[in-house]
C-alpha cells in the first residue's frame, strides 16, 4: 500500500538547476500539514463493502446544534432528509442562487444503475427517480409549490 498525503511541488524537479535549501520557496501544499486517514479492511469489494458512504461519513463531520431544554412536540431527534439506497449520496443541499428554492445534489456511488427515493420525513416532499451508473442529479425543489424538477449543475 503507498499513500501520497503532501505534494511539494517544488522539490519534485529541479534538474538542471538546484534549489537553495536556505531560501523560502512559495509552493502549493508547503508549511504545516494537518490530516486524517483511516483505513478500511473488508472481505467484499469495495461497492458491497459501502466504502463511498463510509469515506463521506470521514470526511463530513455531524453538526450538533443545542436548542436547550424547552416543551415541544418534535421528537428528540429525526432526519432532515433520506435516502433509500445506500450508492446514492446527497452531496449538498443548499437554497437556490435564484429564488427560494431548495437545490439538492445526489451522486451515484456504485456504477450502478439505481431506482431511488429521497424524501424530507418532516415535509411531503417525496421524489422517486432514477439514476444512471456515476450519475450526478441537481434536484430543484419548491417548498410552497411541493414541485421536483431535475435541473442541471447551473440550476437551470
Amino acid at each position: 500500500m503507498r499513500v501520497t498525503i503532501v505534494r511539494s511541488a517544488v522539490f519534485a524537479h529541479h534538474d538542471p538547476k538546484k534549489l537553495d535549501i536556505d531560501q523560502e520557496y512559495v509552493w502549493m501544499d508547503q508549511g504545516i500539514q494537518t490530516f486524517r486517514m483511516m483505513l478500511v479492511p473488508h472481505k467484499e469489494s469495495w461497492k458491497e463493502a459501502g466504502i463511498p458512504r463510509i469515506a463521506e461519513e470521514f470526511i463530513s463531520c455531524p453538526v450538533a446544534l443545542y436548542q436547550g431544554i424547552h416543551p415541544g412536540s418534535m421528537p428528540k431527534s429525526a432526519s432532515f432528509l433520506s435516502v433509500d439506497k445506500p450508492n446514492i449520496i446527497v452531496s449538498s443541499v443548499k437554497k437556490s442562487e435564484v429564488g427560494d428554492d431548495l437545490i439538492i445534489r445526489c451522486v451515484e456511488t456504485n456504477g450502478q444503475e439505481t431506482a431511488a427515493t429521497l424524501q424530507f420525513p418532516s415535509t411531503d416532499f417525496r421524489w422517486n427517480g432514477s439514476f444512471g451508473k456515476c450519475e450526478i442529479k441537481t434536484l430543484r425543489y419548491n417548498p410552497k409549490k411541493g414541485t421536483v424538477k431535475e435541473v442541471n449543475l447551473l440550476e437551470e
